[in-house]
């Protein structure tokens, strides 16, 4: 690698074997509203990392998958620079429900790298996976992909821009849900304010296509101030107006968007997290239709003697489908209030063990949506 003319190495190759062992009773599989079946199900999951560099904090927990790159990029690019890919397949078996057996992926790479005052950061990961979701209202199974490129020039001491490439894609083995493949182009101008405070004015352009319905457009008028006030404190908060058009008909449709991190730390080892947001996505239950997601989220950890990590996380999720435009037509509202607990402790700088309960209820007003399902899974990760 060259950077400002010269060679800078980014270390020997590194091997990190994965292996995750999680098991959960859940007591609404399905998340039915009437009927409900519990059972018993183990993942197994095993696979290698290799890369140079350090990029071991890169790699993507296995037991959840990034539905959406996050709406706010964060432009404060660290000088690491590294390169891994990380393959680890996973087996789940279920104790009263066979059928319902799968053989998952994970797969993930990623690179960073420096040239001059230009930082470019690529990611990418794909799974194949079954899980409910609300908005169908079912378990169902599913393939992911999200590839990314983010890129930051620096202008002078003060003043950045930034372009940002992502390709986001959703795809279910039941040919009646709706398959989606959407484009996103970034783009931000910054400007350091103040030595803890950015501003940025930016655009993004967007294109959905989609295998049922109408394909879609969509332009962002976007801002951001991020506010970083080293390990205490930091903020990142956007906003804007989407604007959003159907090449196969309806009408067009405005909606504010936001996205909103802040992360605080009263005490050592305390760390306190709120998040929340506002974004359109395509529905994959009703053709035509997109829906309006508003979340908030609230999440408090505490360390004990660097061993025993303990966390309580609470949210509020609101998906309006007919505030999202489309021609298909259906009103239907859900809320949704989850709550974890969790236990995680540090055996070993390789080994954790994790205990944790997890609560969810989505109220709709089409009454096939609404469930209740409780959680609460044993789970043994080893990173060498």
């Amino acid at each position: 690698m060259i950077v400002d003319g010269a060679k800078q190495s980014i270390g020997r190759p590194d091997i990190a074997p994965i292996v995750e062992i999680r098991t959960t009773y859940d007591d609404n599989i399905f998340i039915s509203p009437t009927h409900r079946q519990s059972d018993y199900y183990t993942t197994v999951v095993a696979g290698l990392a290799v890369g140079w560099g350090q990029f071991r904090d890169q790699l993507t927990p296995l037991g959840s998958f990034q539905e959406r790159y996050d709406e706010a990029n964060d432009p404060d690019f660290d000088t690491r620079q590294f390169f891994f890919a990380s393959y680890a397949p996973g087996y789940t078996f279920f104790a009263k429900h066979p059928s319902e057996d799968t053989l998952d992926q994970n797969a993930s790479i990623g690179a960073r790298g420096i040239f001059g005052d230009l930082t470019v950061n690529a990611t990418g990961a794909y799974k194949l996976f079954s899980e409910g979701v609300a908005e169908v209202g079912n378990r169902v199974r599913q393939s992911q992909i999200g590839a990314e490129v983010d890129s930051i020039y620096q202008f002078s001491a003060r003043t950045s821009g930034e372009a940002d490439l992502s390709v986001i894609t959703h795809h279910y083995d039941q040919n009646f849900y709706v398959n989606s493949d959407e484009w996103i182009d970034r783009n931000y101008l910054s400007y350091q304010l103040f030595p803890k405070t950015n501003i940025a004015g930016g655009v993004t352009l967007g294109y959905v296509n989609v295998d049922k319905g109408s394909n879609q457009t969509y332009e962002q008028a976007l801002g951001r101030i991020i506010y970083d006030a080293g390990s205490k404190l930091t903020a990142n908060l956007f906003g804007g107006i989407e604007y959003r058009q159907f090449v196969d008909g309806g009408a067009s449709v405005t909606n504010p968007v936001f996205d909103l991190e802040l992360a605080y730390a009263p005490f050592q080892d305390t760390n306190i997290n709120l998040n929340a947001s506002r974004v359109v996505a395509n529905s994959a239950e009703y053709a035509g239709q997109n829906d309006v997601g508003t979340s908030v989220s609230l999440t408090i950890s505490q360390a004990i003697y660097e061993k025993l990590t303990l966390s309580v996380q609470g949210s509020y999720e609101n998906y309006d489908y007919g505030a999202g435009g489309g021609v298909g037509g259906v009103q239907r509202t859900d809320n949704a209030i989850r709550l974890e607990l969790a236990a995680a402790f540090h055996v070993t700088k390789f080994l954790a063990v994790n205990l944790a309960y997890d609560y969810w209820h989505n109220d709709s007003n089409l009454s096939q949506f609404t469930f209740d399902d409780n959680r609460v899974s044993l789970d043994l990760d080893l990173l060498f």
